[in-house]
């Protein structure tokens, strides 16, 4: 879908090919279109940096995915989401939304899910879980790295 030549195709267990399935039908009916994988962003305001899964069009929308094997999308996934978003346009790529695709693992698992980020979730609430999780490293005597809404 990038336009690049595809490496062989893995043998992969049945668990795995109903995930790929589901995500096949989703992006038929959604017309995905990819622009970006796997690209690296960062905020040096806000002293963080991560990888996103994918950016691309849903429905017309540029919108930042995220790929989850988890039995539920719970909703640290909508902070992280949020803060890949907010450092993604700062690095050039605005996106109008976000989502999350959770992928079953197994075959047990519940099946192919699709879940929108509320637009009420906002880079202010990553920040906040931020500065306690820096908090609580500091607290703990471990190493928290340097940030400059902390020190």
């Amino acid at each position: 879908m990038l336009g690049q030549a595809p490496g062989p195709e893995p043998v992969i267990p049945d668990a795995a090919q109903i995930a790929v399935e589901g995500w096949k039908d989703w992006a038929k009916a959604v017309e995905f279109r990819p622009t970006h994988t796997e690209q690296t962003v960062y905020c040096l305001l806000c002293g963080y940096a991560g990888t996103f899964d994918w950016i691309g069009y849903v429905r017309d929308q540029l919108t930042l995915g995220d790929l989850k094997t988890s039995k539920s999308v719970y909703p640290e996934s909508w902070l992280q989401n949020v803060a890949y978003r907010h450092s993604a346009r700062k690095c050039g790529i605005p996106t109008t939304q976000g989502l999350i695709l959770r992928l079953p693992k197994t075959l047990e698992d519940p099946a192919f899910e699709v879940a929108y980020v509320p637009e009420w979730v906002t880079i202010e609430h990553f920040l906040s879980a931020l500065q306690l999780w820096l908090w609580q490293r500091r607290a703990e005597g471990k190493s928290y790295g340097t940030t400059r809404r902390l020190d």
